[in-house]
């Protein structure tokens, strides 16, 4: 294998530099500090080790990038970040035609958003263009002395389609748990549709599967002593949450025939 040694490399006119039309193989280069020059052009290059380089301005990816370490936008992260493990965080505002999935932060600015869990919107959410409000309802097709479980997590609308038969007491529960899910100080509102009768009615209630820690009041001071004997009653329930698995629970029941 020959070798050359030179300082500087142009091509036959003096005027720039050389074009290696069958590649160029470079051996030894341990960082972009190793390269002296104005600027490289490479058409397309291929390398087995690590590519380090700083100070790019623009980035096109035409297929697929892998970031190992995640993802970093602005000086250390300033602008916004996306971990190796999926986690993002923007700084500023976001912008987009949709979101899917859940959403934590300030401002959400869009045409569309569905969001398929609980979202938390300190800034809360500007709708510019105007809205379609649309929340999920759970239909169960059962009665609920038959499925007490009030699981936030399909929703916070559940109707019973089966005419009740006895009473109930309901159990309001999420995947991770009430206690876990609401901090002090947050409220929740639930609704629970029952098919009405007589002897179906739900006096008291639960929260993460125990009765105990729970103060409730009923709209017009008086607690269920029956159900009606048709239609549909409907319980709309503030929840607040006071203490560490302490709630106070406002009920109101109606019934709509």
């Amino acid at each position: 294998m020959s070798k050359i040694k030179v300082d500087r490399i142009s091509n036959r006119a003096g005027t720039g530099a050389p074009e290696f039309v069958n590649g160029l193989k470079v051996v030894g280069l341990t960082s972009v500090a190793d390269v002296v020059g104005g600027a490289a052009t490479f058409t397309e290059l291929t390398t087995t080790g690590t590519l380090t380089y700083e100070d790019v301005t623009n980035v096109d990816v035409i297929g697929l990038a892998t970031y190992r370490s995640g993802v970093q936008f602005g000086v250390a992260g300033v602008g916004g970040t996306i971990t190796a493990d999926g986690n993002t965080t923007i700084t500023g505002i976001v912008t987009a035609a949709g979101f899917v999935g859940n959403v934590t932060g300030g401002t959400v600015t869009g045409t569309a958003a569905t969001f398929s869990g609980i979202s938390t919107f300190s800034g809360g959410v500007d709708y510019s263009g105007g809205a379609t409000l649309r929340e999920k309802i759970n239909i169960v097709a059962n009665k609920l002395s038959a499925a007490p479980n009030i699981n936030l997590d399909d929703g916070m609308s559940h109707y019973f389609t089966t005419q009740e038969t006895t009473t109930a007491i309901p159990n309001i529960i999420s995947g991770v748990g009430i206690n876990t899910e609401l901090s002090t100080g947050d409220t929740a509102s639930v609704t629970v549709i029952t098919t009405a009768a007589a002897g179906g009615y739900s006096a008291k209630w639960k929260v993460d599967g125990v009765d105990t820690g729970i103060t409730t009041s009923w709209v017009g001071g008086s607690v269920p002593t029956a159900g009606n004997a048709s239609g549909l009653d409907t319980y709309a329930l503030t929840l607040i949450k006071t203490g560490n698995a302490a709630y106070t629970i406002i009920n109101n029941l109606v019934n709509s025939a």
